[in-house]
């Protein structure tokens, strides 16, 4: 008796099935040619700042000579005229990815490459979008997760950075590591290049106070910051310094003979850089851990600062 039913069968995978096949094809496509819009403007936004970077160094180059040389006065003009206008055009694809980029769904992240994920990765950490940036990276991690699942292997563990100095797993055993963390410095110069470029370059001044013990030092922070450390110069109980960062961090005064290793994501640490305690996976106790075998003994961040004092 039930046979004669059997026909009915192919109806209801019609109905059914097909119109959600239908509609998450439909769905996939809306995605896909979201991203794409997403990806063509972030490349004319990417041409519009590196030809605005151009003609303003021509500005500058003819600026000193432009009134005593006709020659240089124009090449400034003319320069002056396409930076404006690029420097315009910029702007203007930064407003309107700004206005769609609030609008990217999950299922829009998903359906993207992961070259496409990076880029969109990077254009969020130029406008200060970090929580947008950090989401992406969850992605492209569970995504090579996945892969190496897939192909039957573990994830392949990144070599350690390759650096001049010792690799710090010889410390004393009463050693003490201080994390200092900022945002950015206080002391921040504004006429800095790094500024021009959207980077509050300063710096910090880091008393160490502590003379009892062997003090670690862990300097980090988003933007780049010159480190002075005020420190006895000599029979120091320093003995070593981790430094990172988004951009480029530096210690000065630094006593002779005392270690130190530059994990900032510029020199190339991808892998490896931390600039605060609140990053996400631990970011910034793993690695510390990593580099010198030691429990945090006290972490100080701040969003901005002038001095730090270790006691």
């Amino acid at each position: 008796m039930l046979t004669r039913y059997f026909f009915i069968l192919p109806l209801i995978l019609g109905i059914y099935i097909f119109p959600a096949t239908q509609t998450s094809f439909a769905q996939h496509e809306i995605s896909r040619k979201n991203i794409d819009l997403v990806m063509e403007y972030i490349d004319k936004y990417k041409k519009a700042k590196t030809e605005a970077t151009l003609y303003k160094k021509i500005m500058d180059i003819n600026t000193s000579i432009a009134r005593r040389d006709k020659k240089a006065a124009s090449k400034y003009h003319k320069a002056n005229r396409q930076y404006i206008y690029y420097t315009n055009e910029q702007n203007k694809h930064a407003r309107f990815l700004s206005s769609i980029i609030p609008q990217i769904t999950e299922h829009d992240l998903n359906v993207a490459s992961n070259t496409e994920l990076r880029k969109l990765k990077d254009f969020y950490i130029e406008i200060k979008k970090h929580v947008h940036a950090e989401q992406i990276k969850n992605i492209l991690i569970r995504r090579s997760i996945k892969d190496a699942k897939d192909a039957g292997t573990k994830p392949k563990a990144p070599e350690m950075p390759k650096t001049k100095g010792p690799f710090f797993k010889d410390l004393p055993k009463e050693t003490e590591v201080h994390v200092l963390s900022v945002r950015h410095s206080a002391n921040y110069n504004p006429m800095s290049q790094e500024l021009r470029t959207g980077n509050r370059m300063g710096h910090i001044i880091v008393d160490v106070e502590n003379e009892t013990k062997p003090i670690f030092l862990v300097l980090t922070a988003y933007e780049p910051v010159d480190w002075y450390i005020n420190a006895k110069q000599k029979d120091t109980n320093l003995v070593g310094i981790l430094l990172s960062g988004m951009y480029e961090q530096r210690a000065l005064n630094v006593p002779p003979g005392v270690p130190s290793i530059n994990w900032s994501k510029v020199k190339g640490q991808e892998a490896y850089y931390f600039y605060s305690s609140k990053e996400p996976e631990n970011r910034l106790y793993k690695h510390v851990v990593m580099a010198t075998h030691k429990r945090i003994r006290s972490i100080q961040e701040e969003d901005e600062a002038e001095r730090f004092i270790v006691r």
